[in-house]
């Protein structure tokens, strides 16, 4: 049976803050599917959603996201509480959500979208899969931001242990705040993506004790003290 897009509400499962943008699990509005378009159209027509397959995957991902927000609804329903990423490793009775998640990111002043991110969980570890903005935000200090807040959601609430994703590999990566807090960075394990040019992407690991020692620094005080919040419906 096909998915009821008009019973979506998964987007109401969290929200985390940065001083101008929040994230939530992807909002079923027009705004959000042109976003997704835009964020990924100067790629080519394989990377990383044929266009002509769009309206398949927006169907998937909002099913797959709503499967996400019923699992743990599902989870507090057995447990009375959660505390750590759902269902944890101990928890083998309990249903696992073995599909992607999609984010989207959100301008704090007009509700606008201007990106998504597509994610899985493997028992504590998010592996992104993909992470894209529109031309207009890319290179802006406001979406380090906002990622610096999503990190410190996923370890410091969610009480992930790591999170794995791909950078592009660029003169200035020694610079790249992510490769800083990482545990691991593999420049020697590539992937070459073509988006009309090709560019070369590492994987690249922080794990929480990377991240405890990176955010802790004097030098790093400020991402530390950035302007974080969240809300969530299961957690205060």
């Amino acid at each position: 049976m096909l998915f009821d897009q008009n019973s979506y509400d998964a987007d109401t499962l969290f929200k985390v803050h940065s001083q101008d943008y929040y994230k939530c699990l992807i909002k079923n509005t027009e705004d959000s599917r042109e976003a997704c378009i835009k964020a990924r159209e100067d790629w080519t027509v394989d990377q990383p959603v044929p266009l002509g397959m769009f309206d398949h995957f927006w169907g998937e991902a909002l099913h797959n996201n709503q499967r996400y927000k019923d699992m743990i609804e599902n989870y507090m329903s057995i447990k009375g509480d959660w505390t750590s990423i759902p269902p944890v490793e101990s928890d083998e009775e309990l249903e696992k959500h073995k599909g992607t998640v999609v984010t989207g990111m959100y301008r704090k002043s007009d509700d606008k979208c201007v990106g998504w991110a597509m994610s899985k969980t493997v028992w504590s570890e998010q592996q992104v899969l993909f992470n894209a903005l529109i031309p207009e935000v890319r290179h802006a200090n406001n979406h380090t931001n906002m990622e610096t807040s999503m990190i410190k959601f996923l370890f410091d609430v969610l009480s992930y242990q790591s999170i794995n994703f791909r950078i592009p590999i660029l003169e200035s990566n020694e610079k790249i705040t992510w490769i800083q807090m990482a545990e691991h960075f593999y420049p020697e394990e590539t992937e070459s993506i073509d988006r009309g040019f090709p560019v070369r992407y590492a994987e690249t690991k922080i794990t929480k004790a990377s991240y405890d020692v990176f955010i802790n620094l004097p030098e790093n005080r400020h991402m530390k003290e950035a302007y974080f919040e969240y809300e969530h419906l299961y957690l205060s």
